[in-house]
């Protein structure tokens, strides 16, 4: 397992200008579907891809980009926006029970599909695959006889990340009038730590607001 990363210099209550907001619980886990919607920041026009998907047949749609680009974020959107699409996870279902009956089906992490189940598969569905993964699968397309468009998921500047941090605030407080402000100093350093990883940026204030918690709750217990 590697050794997690730091951010030299960095402190949870100095990116809220030393006004901690007091939380209910830890905005940096995992987000339900609903919450999904109100802190997402779009890469690509989720909009007009919808549009694309429903006049296309026979297509195939790839979100590539590495491990935390919000690939996964984007096609859970995705079968928000498209109820009617069959979604599916490796990790959580079988290969088995990939209906080819739907007119579009959404694959996350199409990488972990045997080989000959991507080219079965591709060869009977005739809608639109829309799938992620870490490199392109043109040749299996192109084996399989499909169109295909790549969508690349890279980069992440200041301003999306402090959206996203203030989205996720703004949910555990439930549209409370509050006037959060983030230190852009802060921001730069977990930008320049971390990149474009927006998992790992995420997952590294999970346990800074899990620790700066921890502290407090343990500061309580001391006597005075």
């Amino acid at each position: 397992m590697m050794p997690e990363r730091q951010v030299k210099g960095f402190s949870l209550n100095q990116l809220f200008c030393e006004k901690m907001p007091v939380l209910d619980y830890n905005p940096f886990g995992g987000l339900t579907d609903e919450e999904l919607k109100f802190v997402m920041s779009e890469q690509h026009d989720l909009s007009k891809m919808v549009e694309e998907i429903k006049a296309s047949e026979n297509f195939v749609i790839e979100f590539i980009g590495k491990k935390g680009r919000g690939k996964t974020t984007h096609l859970r959107r995705l079968a928000q926006l498209m109820p009617e699409a069959f979604y599916f996870n490796p990790d959580r279902q079988s290969t088995e029970e990939i209906d080819i009956d739907y007119p579009i089906i959404l694959i996350d992490s199409f990488h972990k599909l045997p080989l000959l189940k991507r080219q079965d598969i591709m060869k009977k569905h005739r809608g639109v695959i829309v799938h992620t993964d870490h490199v392109s699968r043109f040749a299996e397309y192109f084996f399989c006889g499909k169109k295909w468009k790549k969508y690349l998921f890279k980069g992440l500047n200041a301003s999306v990340l402090k959206s996203v941090i203030l989205g996720r605030l703004r949910v555990v407080l439930q549209d409370e009038d509050k006037n959060i402000l983030l230190d852009e100093s802060q921001i730069e350093l977990l930008l320049n730590t971390f990149g474009d990883d927006f998992r790992g940026i995420l997952n590294y204030l999970y346990r800074s607001y899990r620790d700066y918690n921890t502290f407090i709750s343990q500061k309580k217990l001391v006597p005075r």
